[in-house]
């Protein structure tokens, strides 16, 4: 599970004739950026509270994982489907002495061990 962080942005002040105030969020890899108002048109202090409220509407954002995959489920999709007994897509470009080897293996040694996690 994640941990869900709090992100309090940073407060800029871009143009150059005519200023306006954005803020500013990482994302991952990506640096959103919303624009708060003109800095004609409100004080900094004004577009700090706007900046905090925005954020509030980020920070409230939870993201949620996706389901849990086992690895015996895992193992049918992709590997070993034991009601068709047929080779998986990981499988069917594998020689033969590796498919046998890879399903048994599996089967015998790993799914017992971990197969409901």
């Amino acid at each position: 599970m994640t941990r869900i962080r709090y992100k309090e942005g940073t407060l800029l002040k871009r143009g150059k004739k005519r200023k306006l105030y954005l803020v500013q969020w990482s994302e991952g890899d990506k640096r959103p950026s919303h624009k708060l108002g003109w800095c004609a048109e409100m004080s900094k202090s004004q577009a700090e509270r706007a900046k905090r409220q925005f954020m509030e509407k980020i920070n409230s954002r939870r993201e949620v994982a996706g389901d849990s995959v086992t690895l015996e489920s895992f193992f049918r999709e992709h590997y070993w489907n034991e009601e068709a007994e047929e080779y998986g897509d990981e499988l069917r470009t594998k020689r033969p002495s590796t498919q046998r080897d890879m399903k048994n293996a599996m089967r015998q040694v790993l799914l017992p061990r971990f197969g409901d996690r």
